[in-house]
Parts: C-alpha cells; structure tokens; sequence
C-alpha cells in the first residue's frame, strides 16, 4: 500500500468521503472521475498522477462513474444547515427585493411570521424599512394579523 502524496488537507478528506486512502485505491477510479471530485483540484490531481507513475501505477479507464453521487451527497451534508425556504408561493405582498430577502434571513416568509415580530424588531433587519412596514400594515389586516406590538 503506496500512502497518498503530500496533498492538502481539505482534499485528503474529499479522497477520504470517496473512500481513496492509498495510491492504489486511486488506480481503481478513472483519471476523469477522481478530477471530478468536488472539492478535488488540479494542482492536487497532478500531484497523485506523478506520484502514481513513480510507483508504476495506471487509472482505470473502465471503472464505473462514482463521482456523482458523491458530490451530491457532500452538497447535501454542506447544505444541511442552511435554512429551508418554503417551495409554495408566500401570502406576502410585493415588498421590494431587499425587504423580501431581510425577511427571508431572518427566516421569515409569510404573512403569519411576520405577525409573530414588532414593527422595532423588522426595522432592524438590514434592508428592511418604513415603506415594507407600510406596504405590510394593509395585507396584515386583510388577513385579521397584526404586528406583534399592536396585540
């Protein structure tokens, strides 16, 4: 077992999700799959394909194509924090792009959170001002919903 080449870090551990700990578990994937590799860079590839030649070691061409499921699941585990934004259309009016995307920070996105907030606590968000609350004052009160400071 030919240990892997001096790499950094960051792509020793995309090798690792990929289950690539030696040279020779990199001769068992195709030249073009393991450069596909998320995260996998040039300068990291052409530093295993010298060191696979030192040793006398070839790509397999006709290995099966691995590294798609792979990146999709390392996109997955990076985006597992990242907040949900509800797929359905919101029941909140045309506010004005950068009010829109302070609510949607502080992960709000419909008329019902925006209730559960005081008009001081959305004034603060950056890019939210006095003409969203005006614009939201008249939708809130179609709906029987108030902002939390008028309760």
């Amino acid at each position: 077992m030919t240990c892997l080449p001096p790499i950094p870090k960051s792509a020793v551990a995309v090798l690792n999700i990929a289950g690539v700990q030696t040279l020779e578990d990199c001769a068992t994937w195709s030249a073009a799959e393991l450069a596909q590799l998320r995260g996998f860079g040039p300068k990291a590839f052409a530093t295993v394909v010298q060191a696979m030649a030192e040793v006398g070691l070839v790509f397999d061409e006709s290995s099966e194509k691995r590294s798609d499921p792979i990146n999709v699941a390392m996109a997955a585990e990076r985006m597992k924090d990242a907040p949900v934004i509800p797929d359905t259309p919101t029941d909140l009016p045309f506010i004005g792009g950068p009010a829109r995307s302070a609510l949607a920070a502080a992960g709000i996105h419909d008329l019902a959170g925006v209730a559960r907030h005081s008009r001081k606590e959305l004034l603060a968000l950056h890019g939210f001002g006095p003409k969203a609350i005006r614009l939201l004052e008249p939708a809130l009160a179609e709906k029987g919903l108030r902002f939390r400071d008028e309760t």
